[in-house]
């Protein structure tokens, strides 16, 4: 919105410079006034709405296409923000300030989709790259970049992101937990950051186990719920692979998976997920 508010204005600002009223050419300044009081049109051609059509049914297709993973943030600059801010700013400027080349919009914008992507790269890829390779760790350590505190068991306080340029965050674990001191029974999970969660259900050895509920900190409140299900195998697959050939020569089988799915906010593509949680079994022990 602010930079669709800085073109609007650089393109009044620019059509105001050339109504300015030459000196000797008889004209008063309430005449330059009700000029630049005009309102600015933009007038586009059969072509151009066309172009413009086809460009907002690509950028559905494609942001809906890659909804809820990590490319979507790159797109919806790439292919909706920068292209929308370059189409209006060459309406505008060549409608109303009589710019009739605009090849400057499009330097500046292939200069914003390359900043975009060299940003992007940096920051999904070449940050995370970084901070968990082998030589940071012996190195700098996670514990000190990040200035992770155990206040008390199972409670612990760190930096965000970006090290000490992020602000603290604190994570917990509350219920049971088994001789070890790792989870293990009924607890909940909670983390303060932005893409922390609070996960609440079943627990086995530190990791959480269908039945579960989750929510996503902060964004859209995306939810998710492992569920139980049993599975019956009339074949002699395993649960992981299935024969080009199938045969039944040995009896049908049960078991159980955990299964987490998504329910609310961003779909994942990588959900529903199943797990084994009972292998196949023909006693039903």
């Amino acid at each position: 919105a602010c930079m669709l508010i800085l073109i609007y204005g650089l393109s009044a600002y620019q059509r105001g410079e050339t109504n300015l009223p030459e000196e000797g050419d008889g004209r008063g300044g309430g005449e330059q006034i009700e000029e630049n009081d005009a309102p600015i049109a933009i007038v586009l051609s059969v072509p151009q709405i066309a172009l413009i059509g086809v460009w907002i049914f690509v950028s559905i297709v494609v942001t809906g296409i890659f909804e809820g993973t990590k490319l979507i943030h790159l797109l919806y600059w790439m292919v909706v923000y920068f292209p929308l801010l370059a189409m209006l700013a060459s309406a505008l400027f060549y409608d109303n300030v009589a710019i009739k080349d605009t090849t400057w919009i499009v330097v500046a914008l292939i200069i914003a989709e390359v900043i975009t992507v060299l940003a992007f790269v940096l920051i999904y890829y070449a940050y995370p790259k970084l901070v968990t390779s082998r030589w940071f760790r012996d190195r700098y350590g996670a514990s000190r970049y990040f200035r992770i505190t155990l206040l008390h068991d199972w409670t612990m306080e760190y930096d965000g992101r970006w090290g000490r340029c992020s602000r603290r965050y604190v994570c917990r674990y509350v219920g049971e937990v088994n001789d070890d001191g790792l989870p293990h029974g009924r607890g909940v999970w909670s983390d303060d950051s932005y893409n922390g969660e609070v996960l609440t259900g079943t627990w086995e050895n530190g990791k959480p186990v269908a039945p579960f509920n989750s929510r996503q900190y902060g964004g859209k409140g995306n939810t998710f719920a492992g569920v139980q299900l049993a599975f019956f195998l009339a074949s002699d697959d395993t649960f992981e692979a299935n024969k080009l050939v199938p045969t039944n020569e040995e009896p049908p089988r049960c078991g159980v998976v955990g299964v987490e799915c998504s329910i609310a906010g961003d779909f994942y593509s990588n959900l529903p997920e199943a797990s084994l949680l009972v292998g196949p079994q023909t006693d039903g022990e």
